[in-house]
């Protein structure tokens, strides 16, 4: 788990700070706000690509 920041919306998907960590992600969720503090889960990652997957 990650404590993360939102920074951004849309009416698809939020933009997350990871608080400790360089990585900046999108969620695709809805009702989030900029500002709102959140915890994230890793779900995925791709090597080959590469890209991670998290989820609340």
């Amino acid at each position: 788990m990650f404590d993360a920041v939102v920074t951004e919306t849309d009416e698809r998907a939020a933009k997350v700070q990871i608080c400790d960590q360089p990585v900046l992600t999108r969620l695709t969720r809805q009702g989030l706000t900029p500002g709102n503090l959140v915890r994230i889960r890793l779900t995925g990652m791709d090597g080959e690509r590469p890209t991670l997957s998290f989820d609340i």
